[in-house]
């Protein structure tokens, strides 16, 4: 129950994030893809936090490894979104993104296909504790696809860095990565967790790469970067 109710939180920070980088978009003098893309990827974000607090609306198991999937699929198209923004970042050429969009998609599918064919139910322990039961392999690739894209986030964020000009900028940007960073280590962890105390940790980075991503949002809102 607690775990799910974390997931409504983070959709309702999802929204306010989305919302945040949609006004950003709307209200600057130029139209950021970059802008537009990342908002997108928390409006998917806000989807796939849905799809996992299942169990504080509904007890049905089976629906409960379906809701489990759809959240899988929701994960790798935001992947593609967030990388869309990343390689643009880096100045990677349109031909290669497109070639790491098609990796990262068929990743997805063939992690859903793995989850569909070895077909599970989640377990839910008397500590209310739910261990979604994933197959193995599929759920240690989607840990590393995001653990993976968070670390190229970092990368992408810092390795640029003496293009932000000033130093609060300098800082939204290593508050950015440090934000990517820990929900990558969120990621890294929640897909094939099988104990309490490592599922609460997956949630505590979670919450602080929220808390960084939205107030860094917040406080630097008069700052538009394009």
């Amino acid at each position: 129950m607690l775990v799910s109710i974390s997931h409504i939180i983070f959709t309702f920070l999802s929204i306010v994030i989305a919302a945040g980088v949609f006004g950003s978009y709307i209200g600057g003098h130029s139209k950021s893809k970059k802008l537009k893309r990342f908002a997108i990827f928390f409006v998917l974000f806000a989807f796939y936090q849905l799809f996992f607090s299942y169990f504080l609306f509904f007890d049905n198991l089976y629906f409960a490894a379906w809701s489990y999937n759809l959240a899988i699929i929701v994960a790798f198209i935001m992947f593609a979104f967030i990388l869309s923004v990343i390689l643009s970042i880096l100045g990677v050429t349109r031909r290669n993104r497109s070639m790491v969009y098609l990796f990262v998609l068929l990743t997805g599918v063939a992690v859903v296909g793995m989850q569909i064919y070895d077909f599970r139910l989640p377990v839910v322990k008397e500590s209310g504790f739910i261990d979604w039961n994933a197959n193995k392999l599929a759920a240690r690739m989607t840990s590393l696809s995001a653990f993976l894209i968070s670390l190229i986030w970092v990368y992408a964020l810092l390795v640029n860095i003496s293009s932000f000009h000033g130093h609060p900028r300098k800082l939204k940007a290593i508050l950015l990565a440090s934000g990517g960073l820990s929900l990558g280590l969120s990621g890294l962890t929640t897909y094939h967790t099988y104990e309490e105390s490592i599922a609460i940790a997956s949630h505590i980075f979670a919450f602080i790469g929220g808390f960084l991503i939205l107030s860094t949002l917040l406080a630097f809102n008069n700052d538009r970067e394009r």
